[in-house]
């Protein structure tokens, strides 16, 4: 997955300006973010873009590489409607294929077959998803992605590459968190290995003077502005983790080190989970994580010992594991089946109050100073959809209830008993101010 570096919304006017504009062409034609995308053999990709980015370009060498890969190709070119299927590529294809290489051309079906290959290239709208049922496709581009509804991507253009073994690529602009589909696709890209998620800004796309983008900053909102030139996702009202970012909060090259494991639990009779990380400098990185069903304190230990045997653990258990669970052996503690297995405890007295730990992991998401220091890794499924989706009921923000209605609380509560305990705000600032006093 491609990492944007610093977020256009916060960089200086005099950053943007001397932004190297137009950016050097490459040798294939194409800039060179688009060179990353087409080049990268990643079964499914996504493509996010901030606005005049450049995505029908790159769906156009994609579309013709793939029909000129071999005899017989079939290649779809897929928008939200045949109108707009019409508009943003046909006229494209038409003015860059040669009539001597064309055997056929359509203008009613918008089809084109390539002479030599006997390719098909067809551009499709999905008004009525039924139409676009029973062919085998060799190659997939799907455009306004966001546009298009998740079921139709899932159950009807996604199956039609099984049979062949199919590549497809999917564009389009951002369009806010939760439940759309460029953001649940995109999210594929950091969690599943056959696909790939890219993001790139108008700014670092080089199609915009970067003066324009300056002026575009200072009219529009800032959510507005992030997400259509620094193409971002914004959050959804009452998001807990606002400071999560599926891109710069992700990261692909975690390793354990073989330092110290620290691991947050949380007792649940349905689920118990189990944040696992370790520390790196000032920085924390989420490198596995563990979710057992119907399991009790004893399973998820023997879990633990299993994947890490013969390491130095730490855990930080749910405060209440001090009294007798439902998830505990009769007569024992949840605290104490731990330490039998040799574990280390670390476990405060008092819990702390859900917003302050909530606080707490906010602030190292992406502290004051605009520094991340808590990463997770793209094999965290949970943890990663935990962080994106929990919210606080509506109209109690100001009482911060969360809300435990999706069952996205108990991954994140794992994860906040370590870093309240590690990484809290008022350690870190008091840390911060007795270094830097001189008095």
């Amino acid at each position: 997955m491609s990492v944007l570096r610093k977020d256009l919304y916060d960089m200086e006017d005099e950053e943007i300006e001397s932004f190297p504009y137009p950016p050097i062409q490459t040798e294939t034609g194409l800039r060179q973010w688009q060179e990353e995308v087409y080049f990268d053999p990643t079964r499914f990709r996504v493509c996010c873009c901030g606005r005049r980015a450049g995505k029908t370009l790159l769906a156009y060498n994609e579309i013709m590489r793939a029909a000129q890969a071999g005899p017989d190709q079939v290649v779809w070119y897929v928008a939200p409607t045949y109108k707009m299927a019409k508009r943003i590529m046909w006229k494209l294809l038409k003015r860059n294929i040669p009539e001597e290489n064309i055997l056929s051309k359509n203008e009613n079906d918008l089809e084109i077959v390539l002479k030599g290959t006997n390719s098909l290239i067809a551009l499709k709208g999905c008004e009525d998803p039924d139409t676009l049922l029973g062919d085998s496709l060799d190659f997939l581009v799907v455009d306004e992605v966001q546009s298009i509804n998740m079921d139709v991507l899932d159950a009807v253009l996604r199956p039609s590459m099984d049979d062949n073994d199919g590549h497809g690529l999917f564009i389009g602009t951002p369009r806010g968190m939760g439940d759309n589909s460029m953001y649940r696709l995109y999210m594929r890209g950091t969690t599943e290995g056959d696909w790939a998620s890219f993001k790139i800004d108008t700014l670092r796309a080089g199609n915009v003077p970067p003066k324009n983008i300056v002026t575009a900053r200072n009219v529009l909102t800032k959510t507005k502005f992030r997400q259509e030139y620094a193409a971002s996702f914004e959050s959804v009202q009452g998001r807990c983790f606002y400071n999560f970012d599926p891109t710069d909060s992700v990261r692909v090259d975690l390793k354990d080190t073989g330092e110290t494991i620290h691991i947050g639990m949380d007792f649940n009779v349905a689920w118990m989970t189990a944040c696992i990380g370790i520390k790196s400098l000032d920085e924390f990185h989420v490198i596995d994580e563990i979710v057992i069903e119907n399991a009790n304190t004893r399973l998820m230990c023997e879990e633990i010992q299993s994947k890490y045997p013969g390491r130095n653990i730490v855990v930080y258990p749910d405060p209440s594991g001090k009294s007798r669970k439902s998830s505990a052996e009769v007569g024992q503690t949840d605290l104490t089946i731990i330490r039998e297995f040799g574990f280390k405890v670390v476990a405060p007295k008092k819990a702390s109050l859900v917003v302050d730990s909530i606080n707490d992991v906010n602030g190292l998401l992406k502290g004051g100073d605009r520094v991340r220091r808590l990463y997770i890794s793209s094999k965290c499924r949970e943890t990663i959809k935990c962080l994106d989706g929990l919210v606080y009921i509506q109209g109690t923000q100001g009482k911060n209830t969360v809300d435990k209605t999706m069952g996205l609380d108990h991954m994140v509560d794992a994860l906040r008993y370590i870093i309240s305990s590690q990484y809290s705000i008022t350690k870190r600032v008091a840390k911060l101010i007795k270094l830097g006093s001189i008095f």
